[in-house]
């Protein structure tokens, strides 16, 4: 597929849409991934359409704080149950947990917000960024590794010094790669399948390695994301990502994601293990 090129995919919006089983329950499809384990993004994006299933129609996912509890099977689908913590007169609260068999691979908690008015601004964008209609689509972890779970997002990495091992950041344009329905819930849905994209690349990029290193070990721990607006996800938003630290076989990082006007849409932060096998005696 060229750079302008744009065919029907319908793997993303296959992949959220899950099977209601009956009493908060619901079933999800799994797509294989890099050495069997399961995406952390497809949890996720899948975990919220099954919590905002369960809160009136006017209530949109606001913020999610999750954890990644055990390495999933991409072989096998995931079992969701969501729980009712509280219906106030703004906002609801869902608890989500995902398993696969009788092991809990996943927890997150969900907020939704009615409709409200308030203070209204955000801080500016800096920089410039090529269109990404002017770049090559990435299907690599960045170092030319090939990611399975990537072809389900068109994902156009922004050439400005992340090759650099000494970065601390990076930027990248994705897209759902087929339009998606119209409904908001949809959308944020699939952006949270999005934002799992990319984060851990900076930390083992920063110590000169790929996701092909041998003793590397790379998990997400971690993943708290902020809706603060709607957005279509089958239009471009970048991604401007940052790893402040690293330590104790743990890497911090964040990221804003933009629409093409430059307003913020989303904002995430990801705590990953990356540890490193000894070397063999």
């Amino acid at each position: 597929m060229t750079a302008g090129a744009r065919g029907l995919d319908s793997r993303l919006t296959d992949l959220l849409d899950l099977k209601y089983l009956g009493r908060g329950a619901f079933e999800g499809a799994s797509y294989p991934g890099r050495g069997g384990r399961l995406f952390g993004g497809q949890i996720l994006g899948q975990a919220v359409v099954a919590a905002t299933a369960s809160v009136p129609v006017e209530r949109s996912v606001h913020s999610v704080h999750a954890y990644f509890l055990a390495v999933g099977d991409s072989r096998r689908s995931v079992l969701y149950r969501v729980e009712t913590l509280r219906d106030g007169g703004s906002f609801s609260s869902r608890r989500v947990t995902a398993l696969q068999g009788d092991d809990i691979i996943f927890t997150m908690e969900a907020s939704f917000q009615a409709p409200a008015s308030g203070v209204d601004h955000q801080s500016a964008l800096v920089g410039d960024f090529p269109d990404p209609e002017s770049l090559p689509r990435d299907l690599s972890d960045g170092d030319g590794v090939a990611m399975s779970h990537r072809s389900i997002f068109d994902i156009r990495r922004v050439p400005s010094g992340p090759s650099s091992s000494a970065t601390t950041g990076q930027a990248v344009w994705l897209r759902a790669p087929s339009p998606l329905a119209a409904a908001a819930p949809v959308h944020r849905a699939a952006l949270a399948f999005g934002s799992d994209f990319t984060l851990m690349e900076l930390p083992v990029r920063r110590h000169g390695m790929t996701f092909d290193e041998p003793r590397l070990r790379v998990a997400s721990l971690d993943h708290s994301m902020w809706w603060h607006a709607d957005a279509p996800v089958d239009d471009w938003l970048l991604y401007v990502q940052e790893n402040p630290w690293a330590g104790s076989g743990r890497a911090l990082v964040s990221g804003s994601l933009y629409d093409r006007s430059r307003r913020l849409v989303a904002t995430i932060v990801q705590e990953g293990m990356v540890r490193l096998k000894p070397p063999a005696t």
